[in-house]
């Protein structure tokens, strides 16, 4: 099984801008890279080191929000509307996600969190009504690096998928949740965006188009905003 691809732009600071969520995951496939060399002497291998380069990452997903044209492609975006420009940049960033494993019989829901990631956009493809009916998902393929200090990944196994993307979440806040802004009446929101609420970390599920008081049909409790 495979959860909640979540990304976040790195903000020059050492930090991350505010994460959100990517579509829902359909697949993922993350590839080390590694630098090999072999020592011989006396006609015999002496010496076999293997160092990290990058990892490949492809990830296929439902859908790419139109915020990430922005976050993570570096496009300019206003109310729905996205401007390409040949010069705009992608973005580095963090990107975490959840698999769901068996571990002596029992679901574990394994979070991965890759700190320094930067992806391709991808191509988009239409096709007119027909017999059948075909999905056209996106996949992304992107490239993850060490960060100055050696770290290229990091994961932990969880007894839940709700610890699974708290703890995702805290790897963006440096390792609490008190990093996400407050609920605002006067903000609208899309799915996949955080927002704290009581005291409560949430994740939007349903889009808020029209401002408004707080409707929790359109949003899921994520943790505690302290992480608890």
């Amino acid at each position: 099984g495979l959860r909640k691809p979540i990304f976040a732009g790195l903000d020059g600071q050492g930090g991350y801008n505010t994460p959100a969520a990517m579509g829902k995951a359909v697949s993922v496939e993350i590839t080390p890279n590694y630098a090999e060399g072999s020592l011989y002497g006396d006609d015999v291998k002496a010496e076999e080191d293997n160092e990290f380069i990058d990892a490949s990452i492809s990830l296929g997903v439902t859908t790419v929000p139109t915020g990430f044209n922005s976050s993570m492609f570096g496009h300019t975006v206003s109310d729905g509307e996205t401007t390409y420009n040949a010069n705009d940049e992608t973005v580095y960033g963090g990107m975490g996600i959840i698999g769901v494993e068996k571990v002596d019989g029992v679901k574990k829901y394994v979070a991965n969190f890759l700190p320094k990631c930067k992806f391709k956009e991808p191509g988009k493809s239409y096709s007119t009504k027909g017999e059948t009916i075909t999905y056209n998902t996106p996949t992304l393929d992107g490239t993850a690096l060490a960060l100055d200090s050696g770290v290229s990944k990091k994961d932990k196994v969880c007894s839940t998928e709700t610890e699974a993307e708290a703890w995702i979440l805290t790897q963006f806040g440096g390792g609490t949740l008190g990093s996400f802004g407050e609920f605002s009446t006067s903000d609208t929101y899309s799915v996949g965006d955080y927002v704290v609420y009581d005291n409560d970390l949430y994740r939007c599920v349903t889009a808020v188009s029209t401002a408004g008081a707080w409707d929790a049909t359109k949003w899921t409790k994520v943790a505690n905003a302290q992480g608890e």
